[in-house]
């Protein structure tokens, strides 16, 4: 029971919609069978985990103590209560979305040959969605989905439909077409980029997508035009124009749409960056705009990935005011599970970026962290930290060593990181140490200190590594040595 689909489904409710699903239950209009309400009443006292620790048949007498339990009845049971809840879901879509409940009233009406119903139903549906300052998809679609029942429709009453409606549906798909189209060719050029094993025909889908396109007037449309014309003047040129106009029609633009360019924004930035030709500050600004304005929130939750390259951005510019401002306003919305990880790490890595090498190891050591993640980038600041620490006190070089192995093990057996992943931390790790070993020296060789990343292609905090390179040449001409 405990993995059933009803359950599973039970575990997704909020604790306002597990109220709400016992109402629809205890509702002879909504549930005919009265049994699915003891039966929920018995295990909703296990709500969020459901992790009962009874047979099926205890349950089932708990629920129903005169009853005889047999599993064929509780599997009945199981299924149809499952079906209450999708019933219940469903009846709660429709109710946050009236504009859908309209078309399947209006399908009924046009169904019974209502011919008044059926087309002032439509027009109410088309009205409301027109009513819309800012259309999105959806709307766009509902409107096609209108023009095409009306035009559809038939009846004894009606020979000919009305050439509005076709007109209307044509221009709604043409928009709906150019919309869809544009973010599946936004996708394709990313996965070109970045997948070796892909090559989409992005040259012929542009082509066909402008043909279509050209003659539409929307805002997300005309950007789109921006970023699949022609690049003359180059990519920060095309990125600084597509940028100006995304900041200019931002308010004519619907939520997903404004999320959509922004996070494409956001890509060209750090495909800039690995060409040279763009900045962390922009980068950071961008971000900025992105959580001003809301946008760069998914469900109203700030992705991992998100929160830790805008910290280590602001930290990287040395805005370690902002950064904490920042860590105090938005670790919040985080996944609520790992608010506590970032917070820790982020409060560990402001402490470093300070200085202040024994607090930021103190911060990581007393907090315990579960999601993998943050157990990487800790795993990355830990080996910073003793990096450091072994140039200020060079007694910390045996932890520094022993760390470094058990992170270098610790690389080598996670699942979740990927090959290159795994090589870009592998490489660090063992440059790492042969930089301290090479500082360490007696016979202190500054070509091998220069030269020590010439073989390598890929590792992480590649920057930092550099600026450690540099402060050991520094301490070597200084003539600080062991």
């Amino acid at each position: 029971m405990i993995d059933s689909k009803y359950v599973t489904t039970l575990r997704q409710l909020d604790e306002k919609e597990l109220k709400e699903f016992e109402k629809w239950l205890d509702s002879p209009w909504c549930t005919s069978n009265k049994s699915l309400l003891p039966l929920f009443k018995t295990i909703k006292k296990y709500y969020p985990k459901f992790l009962f620790g009874y047979s099926d048949e205890e349950i089932f007498l708990r629920a129903f103590p005169k009853k005889h339990f047999t599993y064929n009845i509780f599997r009945n049971l199981l299924s149809q209560s499952y079906q209450s809840i999708e019933a219940f879901l469903t009846h709660q879509h429709l109710k946050k979305e009236p504009l859908i409940g309209q078309k399947f009233l209006a399908k009924e009406f046009g169904n019974r040959k209502n011919d008044s119903f059926f087309y002032k139903t439509i027009e109410k549906e088309i009205s409301q969605i027109n009513g819309k300052k800012i259309k999105d998809w959806d709307d766009y679609l509902n409107l096609m989905q209108c023009y095409k029942m009306a035009y559809n429709y038939t009846s004894p009453n009606i020979k000919i439909p009305d050439k509005t409606s076709i007109i209307e549906l044509n221009k709604n798909l043409d928009v709906i077409y150019a919309l869809e189209k544009a973010s599946v060719i936004k996708e394709q050029i990313v996965r070109n980029r970045v997948l070796k094993n892909e090559n989409h025909d992005i040259e012929n889908e542009i082509k066909k997508w402008t043909s279509v396109a050209k003659d539409i007037h929307h805002p997300s449309v005309d950007l789109y035009k921006i970023r699949f014309s022609k690049n003359k003047d180059g990519l920060k040129q095309k990125y600084t124009h597509i940028l100006k106009e995304f900041k200019k029609r931002f308010e004519e633009l619907d939520f997903k749409e404004q999320q959509d360019h922004l996070f494409s924004l956001l890509n060209d930035l750090a495909l800039l960056r690995r060409k040279k030709s763009g900045t962390i500050s922009e980068q950071l600004d961008l971000y900025k705009f992105g959580f001003k304005t809301g946008t760069i929130l998914i469900n109203g939750q700030v992705s991992p990935s998100t929160y830790s390259s805008f910290l280590s951005y602001s930290l990287i510019i040395d805005d370690s005011e902002y950064a904490t401002a920042f860590v105090n306003n938005y670790t919040k919305s985080l996944p609520p599970n790992i608010q506590e990880d970032g917070k820790s790490w982020s409060l560990s890595k402001i402490e470093y970026q300070k200085g202040n090498l024994n607090e930021s190891l103190k911060i990581l050591q007393a907090h315990d962290f579960k999601s993998g993640f943050f157990q990487r980038l800790i795993k990355l600041l830990n080996f910073q930290i003793y990096f450091d620490l072994v140039l200020t006190d060079h007694s910390y070089y045996k932890y520094f060593i022993s760390y470094s192995k058990n992170y270098e093990k610790w690389v080598a057996r996670e699942k979740s990181l990927s090959k290159s992943r795994k090589s870009s931390s592998k490489n660090l790790i063992q440059k790492g140490r042969e930089l301290l070993k090479l500082y360490f020296t007696d016979n202190f060789e500054k070509e091998k200190v220069i030269s020590i990343l010439d073989d390598v292609k890929l590792m992480d905090a590649p920057k930092w590594f550099k600026s450690k390179q540099e402060h050991i040449l520094f301490l070597k001409k200084e003539g600080k040595t062991t």
